[in-house]
């Protein structure tokens, strides 16, 4: 569960979504203007 933040970024061509979870695990989904998109998942 994502439950402490989420952050919508609007850039030129993707929007960034930053999904920040209370155990400090960032989960990074870049979505662009092509419908494509692409996931990135961080630990600390």
């Amino acid at each position: 569960m994502f439950e402490t933040a989420i952050y919508l970024k609007f850039l030129k061509q993707a929007a960034v979504l930053t999904l920040l979870n209370s155990r400090g695990a960032l989960f990074v989904v870049t979505l662009y203007a092509d419908k494509t998109y692409c996931t990135s998942f961080y630990l600390e």
